[in-house]
């Protein structure tokens, strides 16, 4: 089959919808499929890349899809949202104007629940013309199935993790446990609902040199000024290591070099959360939040830890907890993590489902 994604960006974009538009390219490849990804114009040219749209305006738009046309592509692949779509209108009609040129269409819908109802309305096109459509995790596609017409033309499929099992298989990995120091390590995007402020006013009060503390991230594409703040502020931080934004690859190498993540979203984690999936798909212990809608299979002190809250006491209730008892616990929580992560998440497991989504048998 001959597939084209749409996606606004693509990496090194600081988007976690470019990874996943990147990994989705990577994926149908393995299953025998030619799949290219067009996207703005501004963005970085590989070979499975072609950056097309000069601005996502309605003439623009009509460009690609009678390019697409022409090409004689059998399938379309939307991502939304993006963040160089913005909040233009007419992005939203893409699936219509995909479906009005006689062309299939599949719409990957990464962020639906948390919008306002004027939001949930402004991107109505997208699930009513897509002929399917796929989310990543249950608070997303509860919401989604609440549209009468969408019950029977959507899937969950946890695509979040940004890494092919393989890549993550072939780094060389080292167990970094020690008697002297646990490592911890924060990683991903700056983002304000990412629990970064509690977590820094936490080591502000925090002092126990069995724990470094270390940050591998940066700010998205166009950072609010509370956005730049935090980074200012993890910067100037004396109890933390700041890496600095690494590139993929300098990520999977770099990442065995830590013995804990914490991830202390404010919202809770879900399947949508790319950096809590590949922490456990490496074998490395999380610790997160419960979010609105529990993750089967994920079990406190058992395969990740669970925060009970974000005050400075449920910080210090946890890291007192893993102090005490660490190597052996930290490794059993790592190696669970992957099991679960293996059984759930898999590419194996996302590969026969694509498979059966191409195929209508979903």
């Amino acid at each position: 089959m001959k597939i084209a994604q749409i996606s606004g960006t693509v990496p090194p974009s600081k988007d976690g919808v470019a990874d996943n538009a990147i990994k989705l390219n990577k994926l149908l490849v393995k299953l025998g499929h030619f799949s290219k990804i067009y996207t703005t114009a501004n963005q970085k040219k590989d070979d499975d890349v072609c950056p097309f749209v000069s601005d996502w305006t309605f003439t623009q738009i009509i460009k690609l899809i009678f390019n697409l046309k022409k090409e004689n592509y059998d399938l379309i692949i939307f991502q939304y949202p993006t963040i160089l779509y913005g909040r233009k209108l007419f992005v939203t009609l893409i699936p219509f104007l995909i479906r009005l040129s006689g062309l299939q269409t599949i719409s990957i819908i990464h962020e639906y629940f948390s919008y306002s109802i004027i939001g949930k309305i402004r991107i109505f096109p997208i699930p009513f013309f897509s002929n399917y459509l796929i989310t990543s995790d249950k608070l997303n596609l509860k919401e989604l199935k609440k549209i009468p017409f969408v019950k029977r033309k959507i899937c969950q499929l946890n695509l979040a993790n940004n890494f092919l099992d393989d890549e993550v298989r072939n780094v060389k990995k080292t167990k970094s446990f020690n008697k002297e120091k646990i490592r911890v390590v924060y990683f991903g995007l700056i983002r304000e609902n990412k629990g970064l402020e509690e977590f820094l006013d936490f080591l502000k009060t925090y002092n126990d040199n069995v724990f470094e503390f270390n940050f591998i991230g940066g700010v998205p594409e166009k950072p609010g000024n509370k956005t730049i703040e935090i980074l200012q502020e993890i910067k100037n931080n004396k109890s933390i290591n700041y890496l600095g934004y690494l590139e993929p690859e300098q990520l999977l190498e770099r990442f065995t070099e830590f013995d804990l993540v914490i991830l202390p979203y404010k919202d809770g984690v879900t399947l949508r959360r790319g950096s809590m999936l590949f922490a456990l798909s490496y074998g490395k212990p999380v610790i997160t939040t419960m979010g609105k809608e529990k993750i089967n299979g994920l079990v406190d002190e058992n395969n990740i830890f669970y925060l009970k809250g974000l005050n400075l006491s449920d910080f210090n209730e946890i890291f007192t907890k893993i102090k005490h008892n660490f190597k052996t616990k930290l490794e059993d929580v790592g190696n669970n993590g992957q099991k679960w992560y293996e059984l759930n998440c898999s590419d194996e497991i996302i590969l026969t489902k694509i498979n059966s989504i191409l195929k209508g048998e979903l």
